[in-house]
């Protein structure tokens, strides 16, 4: 008996299908859908968000020849998409707030964050967006993007490591620890007239280390 269903493939007219043809097209149908979903979802780098009281963003320099000094920039907010299958996938953006900047001498702070270096009146922001990863090791990278500093942008190199992905050790202190963790440490060193920042050289380095420290925590569903 031939039964009059509506297709699944001619939106204005009816077919003529067996009931016995209609259910392996529309299960070939649906089954395809189910791929397609299950292949979307597994190449969707997942959502990380930083731990800001567990993250450290420190530059460092000498002084003079005589001293290694260092600068931390607590202030700072980003987005992490992280793919733990297809590394390469994985993005990073992040803007630092250049007048939150806090060293061992207030009187420094304040030349820093002023019209003498990063004038931050104009140039309020450090930002920095991947372009490429490349993995070199089980647990290493070389994370590449642009970093613009005082308005200018340059293409820099960052060596990162991976040192800790999945549970937090203190899941069991606070609900906050709870879920999927990574930590990572970061690594680059650029010099500062790249950059338009000139002033205090040579006493003061033009070569600038920078090291990142963070954890991160996987978005919870609300």
């Amino acid at each position: 008996k031939v039964t009059k269903y509506s297709s699944l493939w001619e939106s204005s007219s009816y077919a003529e299908v067996s009931p016995k043809n209609f259910a392996a097209k529309f299960a070939a149908l649906l089954s395809l859908v189910l791929l397609v979903s299950v292949n979307k979802a597994q190449a969707e780098p997942e959502v990380y968000l930083y731990d800001k009281m567990h993250t450290d963003i420190i530059a460092s320099w000498n002084h003079c020849g005589v001293s290694e000094l260092t600068a931390k920039f607590p202030k700072f907010k980003g987005t992490f998409l992280f793919d733990k299958k297809k590394v390469h996938l994985s993005q990073v953006e992040v803007t630092v707030d250049v007048r939150s900047v806090t060293t061992s001498f207030q009187a420094l702070d304040g030349n820093i964050a002023s019209e003498n270096f990063f004038d931050p009146n104009n140039y309020p922001y450090i930002h920095f967006v991947s372009t490429s990863v490349k993995r070199t090791g089980a647990k290493t990278a070389i994370l590449t993007g642009d970093l613009t500093i005082h308005g200018v942008t340059k293409s820099t190199d960052m060596d990162v490591e991976l040192v800790h992905q999945g549970e937090h050790a203190l899941k069991w202190f606070h609900a906050a620890y709870k879920g999927d963790w990574l930590g990572f440490r970061a690594k680059a060193t650029l010099l500062r007239s790249d950059f338009g920042l000139t002033r205090w050289a040579p006493f003061v380095s033009d070569r600038i280390s920078l090291s990142i420290s963070t954890a991160l925590y996987k978005k919870r569903k609300k």
